[in-house]
């Protein structure tokens, strides 16, 4: 476990009650289970702590072993936390950067997000400022994803702090911030932008050509579609899972062929 300590000038903007929700749902909510299942995909804020009847931060389970990297720069390699900013590359750079990652393992990262974005929205919780900088990625042993700054998120509509958004990451415009329709905005951005291998992008032109149609269309709908009819994370599970059995069949065929 550790420590978030918050500075004076930050605790003057707490809401305080939706703060003490986040350990109450674990204490109170959930399932064994299901709160076990919560603190593996997020650094969650498991107890308040107060000094002299104050409080002034929260423990969270400390970012397991797995989303750390080896990351390779011109000053040699250095451990890192495994940002999905890292992911968003021409693949030149990622084998650059010593990462090296597949269509199945990209189509299964993604399907790690919808699933923990599901399973977030189901408690009433909204992570609101998705970003490839607050969500982390580990490929072994297998594919998971870890959300940090969790009390950025919402829970029951209110927030503890000010929503803002990350630039390039903002929900379209006029929209409320961190509901579940932003949410899947934003997964809609980051599965264009994984696969594009591109920062920027907005344009599901930009998709590649080899990606199976039920993704480039959930894509599409996702980023295009009025809020309320935007797919929700749940049918991006489905459609993930056929495009992870579309690519490992790929692969099998490609190695397969090989003299």
């Amino acid at each position: 476990m550790v420590y978030k300590e918050y500075k004076p000038a930050v605790l003057a903007g707490i809401d305080f009650a939706a703060l003490a929700a986040m350990p109450a749902l674990v204490e109170d909510s959930l399932s064994y289970a299901e709160a076990e299942r919560l603190v593996s995909i997020a650094a969650w804020p498991c107890a308040l702590i107060e000094d002299s009847g104050a409080t002034t931060g929260f423990v969270m389970p400390a970012i397991p072993e797995e989303f750390f990297i080896p990351i390779t720069t011109v000053k040699g390699v250095s451990r890192a936390t495994a940002e999905f900013q890292h992911l968003l590359n021409h693949s030149s750079v990622l084998e650059a950067r010593g990462l090296t990652i597949g269509d199945a393992q990209r189509y299964s990262l993604l399907r790690e997000v919808a699933s923990g974005l599901a399973f977030l929205h189901k408690h009433d919780v909204c992570v609101g400022d998705i970003s490839p900088k607050n969500l982390l990625f580990s490929l072994t042993p297998h594919e998971a994803v870890y959300f940090i700054d969790c009390d950025a998120m919402r829970i029951n509509s209110v927030s503890v702090l000010p929503q803002v958004e990350t630039p390039g990451w903002q929900a379209p415009a006029g929209e409320e911030l961190a509901t579940v329709y932003t949410d899947t905005y934003k997964l809609g951005l980051l599965a264009l932008r994984l696969l594009a291998g591109d920062h920027d992008t907005t344009n599901p032109a930009h998709i590649p050509a080899g990606t199976p149609d039920m993704l480039r269309q959930i894509i599409t709908d996702t980023l295009t579609n009025q809020s309320h009819q935007r797919p929700l994370p749940e049918a991006w599970t489905y459609v993930l899972g056929n495009a992870i059995e579309h690519a490992q069949h790929n692969q099998k065929i490609a190695t397969t062929a090989q003299p």
